[in-house]
Formats: C-alpha cells, structure tokens, sequence
C-alpha cells in the first residue's frame, strides 16, 4: 500500500479490492470492518 495507491483510489482511477483494503487496515492498525463501515456511508 502506497501513497500512490490511496490516491488513485480516493480519485476514482482504482478501485478499492479486498486485497487493497486489507493491507490499508494492516497499515493503519485498525479492524477491516472500521473501513467497511466508512465504505458504505
């Protein structure tokens, strides 16, 4: 997970993939489900 990778996710060009998702939660220290529920909202 790069800096590059959230950026093209927040701009739309790459989309959001479990695999992506999981790594951001693991970088961040925080449950996958804590992104999920931001996800949805």
């Amino acid at each position: 997970m790069t800096v590059a990778n959230i950026r093209q996710i927040e701009s739309g060009k790459r989309d959001c993939s479990v695999k992506l998702l999981r790594a951001l939660s693991k970088a961040l220290n925080v449950d996958i489900e804590l992104l999920l529920m931001h996800e949805e909202s």
